[in-house]
């Protein structure tokens, strides 16, 4: 016997044909995803009491005794159920899925954790070309990064590159080679480097690039210094973050005790990072910026730049590098 009778038929391909239909806007198909279930059972069960109600039982012709036999609603069923109680069905259905927890999204089954893809995370690295003639720097990675980038006399580029580990290599505009970092001294300092092999098997060293630490009142920037003696200072100007600083006030800070980092091109400098600010916070001023003349309680400002490998750093030397970021003290003509 068949599971329908006159055109209860049409019941699975009603819903078939929905389920395509909606299924355009949805990725995940799967009896989980209430949310399709539910649009899928609401439009069918519209559509299907269209239907009932078109098939509801007539009184027939008499037959040859003269008899009218009574109307039946399974003249017109689906597994023996008639199709207007199928709109029913698939009326309740749509009401479970969509307004029992089903929401917009699907859910995921019962005891199955759900994955989340991890954030990538960033830093920001300067790339500083200290020297007098414009460098090439080349960047990559064998995750897949590489980029290429020109840097002019003096200056700096910054980018923002996710956490991993990178190579660096520095070259003139006649393409010799000059740089490079891990240096070949870096190599077993496996805190700091980790090897890696190339599309072609060979194997080299990559420099680590730590993820940002999670206060959000430190500094967290790196630089790389495409020459592996030039030196690069970290040095404290808390104490002339002041409105109409003299440079005479300025002379009279021993500067030699405000060092509080130095880094040389050998290797990826990470200015203050990992120190903790305590209550306070700290400030990095990149190189070239002017000191600020008013700063928050418990800040500590810190600038930066470089120097040459044999330059000393007396007091005088630091104090005239201070005075040329103080926007009070006049520029003298150089």
């Amino acid at each position: 016997m068949l599971i329908w009778r006159g055109s209860g038929i049409a019941i699975p391909i009603v819903i078939f044909i929905n389920f395509l239909i909606v299924g355009l806007w949805y990725e995940d198909h799967t009896l989980g995803n209430y949310a399709e279930n539910g649009w899928v059972c609401f439009y069918s069960a519209i559509i299907t009491l269209l239907h009932g109600l078109l098939v509801l039982p007539n009184k027939k012709d008499p037959q040859e005794g003269g008899e009218e036999p009574p109307a039946s609603l399974n003249d017109h069923s689906f597994f023996y159920i008639p199709v207007i109680f199928w709109a029913l069905i698939l009326g309740a259905l749509s009401a479970y899925f969509l307004f029992s927890g089903g929401g917009k999204q699907a859910r995921p089954k019962a005891g199955t954790p759900v994955k989340e893809t991890p954030a990538v995370q960033m830093r920001t690295v300067h790339i500083l070309n200290p020297t007098k003639d414009s460098l090439l720097v080349a960047i990559s990675s064998a995750a897949g990064y590489y980029k290429e980038e020109i840097i002019k006399p003096l200056t700096y580029i910054e980018r923002d590159l996710a956490v991993g580990s990178y190579s660096f290599g520095g070259f003139n505009m006649q393409d010799t080679f000059l740089y490079k970092l891990p240096s070949a001294a870096l190599h077993s300092d496996t805190k700091r480097c980790v090897k890696v092999k190339n599309k072609k098997g060979q194997e080299y060293y990559e420099r680590i690039l730590r993820a940002p630490t999670p206060s959000k009142n430190d500094y967290d920037d790196a630089w790389v210094i495409v020459d592996t003696e030039r030196k690069l200072i970290v040095l404290d100007v808390t104490a002339v973050c002041i409105k109409g600083i003299t440079k005479a006030r300025v002379e009279g800070v021993d500067w030699t005790k405000k060092i509080e980092q130095q880094f040389n091109g050998s290797d990826l400098a990470e200015p203050l990072y990992g120190k903790d600010p305590g209550k306070g916070s700290f400030t990095v001023l990149n190189i070239g910026k002017d000191i600020p003349e008013s700063i928050g309680n418990n800040e500590r400002v810190f600038i930066l730049f470089s120097a040459p490998p044999d330059r000393e750093l007396t007091n005088e030397y630091l104090a005239n590098k201070v005075a040329k970021l103080c926007p009070a003290i006049p520029k003298e003509k150089e």
